[in-house]
């Protein structure tokens, strides 16, 4: 769906499974997602839909196949690719019940 001025909203975007919002940024993310077990859209954004969204250049919003928030993470320059790698790969494995929401002490 797109509004009076042509845009589309952020809900158009999802994917049929996992979707990542991504800030400018997102070669990083982009490279996690690939390496998923599961499938996972990473839709280009325009600055309006990131600034909706909250998301900063490196920042990183995921949402569930049901449309619900699941993650979201808001990067510091100093993370590497590795670094949102091991993030998104947790934030799925929780949300798809590979990975116990709370880490427990060992």
């Amino acid at each position: 769906m797109r509004d009076e001025g042509g845009r589309r909203a952020a809900l158009d975007l999802l994917g049929p499974g996992f979707t990542l919002f991504t800030g400018a940024g997102d070669a990083d993310w982009r490279t996690a997602a690939a390496h998923l077990p599961v499938p996972v859209t990473v839709p280009a954004v325009g600055d309006r839909i990131a600034r909706r969204c909250g998301l900063g250049p490196r920042s990183a919003l995921l949402v569930r196949p049901d449309g619900v928030i699941a993650w979201r993470h808001d990067a510091v320059a100093r993370e590497t690719a590795g670094d949102h790698a091991r993030a998104l790969a947790r934030a799925v494995g929780r949300a798809v019940g590979l990975e116990p929401a709370v880490a427990s002490a060992a």
